[in-house]
């Protein structure tokens, strides 16, 4: 088969290779060859029925239990394919089985496991791309970002896969280094098959520099890729919060939320959005989902402190500024909220630009404050 074959190329071929499985059911190569084009057209349902023939026929035959993992991935069926892919690795030591495996680990939510199952190859420099790649999104899940920088640059002057470049762009974006981050996004972005990381990165950028038109572009091109990807979900959110479309803003918050229930900065920009509509209990809600991710950090109580001021429960408001200071004296939410109960805020207007000033100072310290939250 040729190296990039049309998709008419690759029908035309497993027509000819079913007509000759037609007349030699239980031939392993054509039965091999039929599965693997089925799932080159991404016909799941068809490679599962060929998987079944060929298994009835060499029920023991690891490769085509192999292949029948790789049906089970393309269905997502990832607690089948990484029981399945434990068993093989037994029996198969193969950098595919390998990498299968930390992948069903990795869509499972079990970074360390895909870690450890990848570092042997990495460290070997026997690693594909993509797996390079794949072990250092799981090191980024792991917050292991000063590691996973320690290996990609490893790479960096011989890997030129855009899917790697994007990976370490999104890891310099989050460790503060905006300038490389820029930069590997660009060389990203010009690849065919632009990567999901380079339009978070741009649009990340774009939305520190109050380039909103630009970030929304970027977060949208993110989402096309991929419709769950909470940071663009969040990020998009932040965008129409700042151009104060509200409803969509909250919407978009919520489905951030339900995507990050670990990041800080998500509920933090949903309970300002739900301050500035007037909505104060679900704004209450979401600052106490923040603190319940980690109680430690100043903004969440100042946050918290301005909702009770508002809701003009003094005691509460005053205890919240407290803690806010004590974790973190140039906190601006804790002042806003002193200001409240002080009754220098004379309107709500004049409180909900003060509000927008906060989310704007957020987003523009983005090396400071908004990238590293990302994380959080």
């Amino acid at each position: 088969m040729s190296a990039s074959p049309s998709v008419d190329e690759v029908r035309q071929r497993l027509q000819r290779h079913e007509h000759y499985l037609s007349m030699d059911p239980n031939n392993p190569r054509l039965l091999a060859e039929v599965i693997d084009l089925h799932l080159l057209l991404g016909q799941a349902e068809q490679a599962q029925q060929t998987v079944t023939t060929a298994l009835e026929a060499f029920p023991e035959d690891p490769y085509f239990r192999f292949r029948q993992s790789h049906v089970w991935i393309a269905q997502e069926r990832w607690e089948d394919a990484a029981a399945l892919l434990s068993a093989l690795a037994t029996v198969l030591i193969n950098p595919a089985v390998a990498h299968n495996l930390a992948y069903a680990w990795f869509r499972l939510g079990q970074y360390a496991r895909a870690r450890e199952m990848l570092a042997p190859l990495v460290q070997d420099g026997k690693a594909a791309p993509d797996s390079v790649v794949l072990y250092l999104r799981s090191l980024h899940h792991l917050r292991e970002i000063r590691e996973a920088l320690r290996v990609a640059e490893l790479h960096l002057a011989t890997l030129t896969d855009p899917q790697f470049l994007g990976t370490v762009a999104l890891l310099y974006l989050d460790d503060g280094q905006l300038d490389a981050a820029r930069r590997l996004s660009r060389q990203a972005a010009v690849a065919p098959q632009r990567p999901i990381e380079s339009w978070v990165v741009d649009g990340t950028l774009a939305l520190a520099d109050g380039e909103l038109d630009a970030a929304r572009l970027s977060f949208e091109g993110a989402l096309a890729l991929q419709p769950r990807d909470g940071r663009s979900w969040s990020g998009l959110g932040m965008v129409n919060l700042m151009q104060q479309d509200l409803p969509r803003a909250r919407e978009q918050l919520q489905r951030a939320a339900s995507y990050l229930p670990q990041h800080i900065g998500t509920f933090h920009a949903l309970a300002w959005c739900h301050v500035l509509s007037g909505d104060l209990p679900p704004a209450e809600q979401a600052f106490e989902q923040a603190l319940a991710i980690d109680r430690n950090f100043g903004e969440s109580h100042g946050g918290l402190a301005v909702v009770y001021a508002l809701q003009k429960k003094t005691a509460l408001a005053q205890q919240a500024i407290r803690r806010a200071n004590g974790l973190d004296a140039g906190g601006l939410s804790a002042r806003f909220a002193q200001m409240i109960l002080d009754g220098d805020v004379p309107d709500q207007d004049a409180f909900r630009q003060m509000a927008r000033d906060a989310v704007s100072a957020r987003i523009g310290n983005v090396a400071q404050k908004l990238v590293s939250n990302f994380l959080r």
